[in-house]
């Protein structure tokens, strides 16, 4: 009894030369890549040919453009927006920022005339930032009991 495989096998060398050349055209047809093919009764792993299927010179290969990989300067998606780094808080100003916390609470627009040369969202951020580091300090700032009147005197014109 004969095998599934062997069964599919052609028994006629006009037959398997058939299946050869039918083999052979749709390789033509099909963009360059590793694949099996069948030479000399032989299966042999035909090589990944880069730049084939395209012809010689094609235009799609003449537009392409050279990289120079040694400038090492590289991209990312952050590199095209316009946002500005902010400077890091200091000690000093973190204790500024609780003491404006003791006095204003969370209204960062009022917040904001102690700090020179910070936004109302940088107030915010760093208030998110310290309530989750140190939530117990935050609270003792925010403590109505332990607040302090806003004092005015150096900002009186």
């Amino acid at each position: 009894n004969p095998t599934s495989a062997q069964a599919k096998r052609p028994t006629n060398p006009q037959r398997a030369a058939e299946l050869q050349a039918k083999a052979a055209k749709r390789a033509k047809n099909t963009p360059a890549r590793p694949g099996l093919e069948i030479v000399n009764g032989k299966v042999v792993i035909r090589p990944l040919e880069i730049g084939g299927g395209f012809g010689e010179n094609s235009e799609e290969e003449d537009e392409r453009e050279e990289v120079d990989e040694e400038t090492g300067m590289t991209s990312t998606y952050s590199s095209f927006t316009d946002r500005t780094r902010t400077e890091r808080w200091g000690i000093e100003e973190t204790r500024r920022f609780y003491k404006g916390l003791q006095q204003c609470g969370t209204d960062f627009t009022l917040m904001l005339s102690q700090f020179p040369g910070r936004t109302q969202r940088q107030l915010k951020n760093k208030f998110k930032k310290e309530t989750k580091e140190r939530a117990e300090l935050v609270d003792q700032a925010l403590n109505p009991r332990l607040a302090k009147p806003l004092n005015v005197d150096p900002y009186a014109s």
